[in-house]
């Protein structure tokens, strides 16, 4: 991927957030992660399973959208808590 960049500008986008592609987008070697929050998308599916198994509490809607959320080095440090939730604030 360095090689590549250095001759053209090609723009490269990685998919969901990890720790890996945190120092990719610091280091420049690619431009940008979309992440889908896979955190928040556990806890409510956890959530609500339980409150269903447990309460009898049905879900309110059918479909429930996460964020989505466009990760690029100008903005990495706030998501950098994505990797690890119990962080808090921005560095």
């Amino acid at each position: 991927m360095k090689s590549r960049r250095s001759r053209k500008k090609t723009v490269l986008i990685g998919h969901e957030l990890s720790e890996e592609g945190i120092r990719l987008i610091e280091n420049g070697i690619i431009d940008a992660c979309i992440s889908q929050n896979p955190y928040v998308q556990g806890y409510y599916s956890v959530k609500m399973l339980s409150e269903y198994l447990l309460d009898g509490i049905k879900p309110l809607y059918d479909r429930m959208y996460t964020r989505l959320d466009i990760i690029m080095k100008e903005n990495v440090t706030c998501h950098e808590r994505m990797i690890n939730p119990y962080n808090i604030g921005c560095v």
